[in-house]
């Protein structure tokens, strides 16, 4: 045995084993991840359908939007809508909609304001627009309420209802002539 402090055990001796290996300097590999699962195969594709003749192969467009429409007023009374009808009290001329016709209401509950709203037939639609009147317009399609902010126009749907204050306008389309 060696009193050298420095010499490591076995060290210089001959048939002694070697000394061990050094750490690695980097930490060992990660092992892989585990591959994903493989999907369940996907089923047989269903055979062809019978082939259609070409008379009856098409894509069937949905209707257009009726191009004349009319209001029903609560007394039953109907009026064509072919441009633009401002509605109230005691309508008068709206700048923004010139040659509108005025439609005076009959509301003897003073809900309707004297120039409420505008109903507007353009390219078979129908628009209204609340003219800042003092209860509100509301357009009612099914269980669906659209409460209007004055000066913005609102498309009204085919048999919807419009609410100037508390007197009830219905939409729909004109029957067509012929």
């Amino acid at each position: 045995m060696s009193d050298n402090p420095f010499l490591l055990p076995g060290a210089g001796r001959r048939g002694a084993p070697p000394p061990p290996d050094p750490p690695p300097a980097f930490p060992p590999p990660v092992p892989a991840a585990t591959p994903p699962p493989v999907p369940p195969p996907m089923p047989p594709t269903p055979p062809p359908a019978a082939p259609v003749e070409e008379e009856t192969r098409f894509d069937p467009l949905p209707a257009p939007p009726p191009t004349r429409w009319r209001i029903v007023l609560p007394t039953g009374v109907t009026r064509p809508l072919t441009g633009t009808l401002v509605l109230g009290r005691d309508p008068a001329p709206v700048a923004e909609y010139p040659g509108a016709e005025l439609v005076a209401v009959d509301d003897p509950g003073r809900s309707v304001s004297k120039t409420h709203a505008a109903l507007i037939a353009r390219d078979g639609l129908v628009l209204v627009c609340d003219l800042h009147s003092t209860n509100g317009t509301v357009v009612t399609t099914g269980h669906r309420q659209l409460r209007l902010e004055p000066d913005r126009e609102a498309p009204v749907p085919a048999g919807s209802s419009v609410e100037l204050g508390s007197y009830l306008i219905r939409i729909e389309p004109a029957p067509s002539a012929g």
